[in-house]
């Protein structure tokens, strides 16, 4: 298993493919370097990819960190070790605030971000926060139930088989695929030859 130890501790890694410009994938809260599987298999034909587990998250080791800036910091350490010069950094929800943090803090060392799902600001609904320190489980569980298809949000609406328009966008989203050369156009967009200064 691919690990490296940084100042943060452990961190697990994957990594494929080759190229000038090595690309991070930082998941968010909760998340593992799994949720970047069709990225890891899509983009390694065009790039050096790289997907991690964040402290205290799938294997790299506890503890997990309580901000942005400790998480930020951690990948920082994570391009050290791994003698990057740059790279650019693709975040989702936390983990694009965590690229986002890495940016301002070190600019010298990002070559491009990539943000999905994500700001600035993360905004977590109180009732959310409150059910963590409350009672985890049962948070955890209600978390899950508004992913699923069951729940309201993606349930059926009007006749049989008409999904919400929440669920048709979502499926139309999730089946879209870019062929080898945008993905490629994509990358050579972000290489630091070709970065804005």
């Amino acid at each position: 298993m691919p690990v490296v130890s940084t100042p943060a501790g452990d961190i697990f890694y994957l990594g494929r493919g080759r190229g000038d410009t090595a690309l991070i994938c930082v998941h968010g809260a909760g998340g593992t370097h799994a949720h970047w599987g069709y990225q890891m298999r899509d983009l390694s034909d065009a790039s050096l990819i790289y997907t991690i587990d964040l402290p205290g998250h799938g294997r790299s080791t506890p503890p997990g960190r309580t901000t942005v800036a400790e998480y930020g910091a951690a990948l920082l350490d994570m391009i050290d070790v791994l003698g990057l010069e740059r790279a650019a950094l693709v975040g989702h929800s936390m983990g694009g605030a965590i690229a986002l943090w890495a940016a301002l803090q070190a600019p010298e060392r990002v070559a491009g971000l990539g943000l999905v799902g994500t700001g600035g600001r993360l905004r977590v609904a109180p009732a959310i926060l409150d059910g963590l320190s409350r009672d985890l489980l049962a948070t955890i569980r209600l978390i899950a139930a508004a992913r699923r298809p069951s729940h309201p949000r993606w349930s059926q609406q009007g006749s049989a088989g008409d999904y919400s328009p929440d669920r048709r966008l979502f499926l139309r989203t999730d089946r879209a695929r870019t062929d080898a050369s945008a993905r490629r156009g994509i990358l050579r967009r972000m290489r630091p030859d070709r970065v804005p200064r």
